[in-house]
């Protein structure tokens, strides 16, 4: 909501800039991890078979379906079923 509906939002209004900049800074927090931290191994074990389901939002407005794959593949143990 913050990153991509707020400057709509508040567009002609006098927050409209503040909402722009706000959004800028949000991130969903696989993709913080992911690419602006570059963490990918977080070191966790979890011996299981697991499946993930992609929040509509999540795979719609902020197109994030790699990063949280990308941390779920380094959990040792843990088998990924789609």
């Amino acid at each position: 909501m913050l990153k991509v509906f707020y400057g709509e939002l508040f567009a002609g209004t006098e927050y409209s800039d503040a909402a722009g900049i706000l959004g800028a800074k949000c991130y969903e927090f696989s993709d913080f991890l992911v690419t602006k931290l570059g963490v990918t191994d977080l070191g966790a074990r979890f011996p299981a078979k697991v499946t993930f389901h992609d929040g509509c939002h999540g795979l719609r407005e902020l197109g994030n379906k790699k990063p949280p794959r990308q941390l779920l593949s380094r959990v040792q143990g843990l088998e990924l079923v789609e």
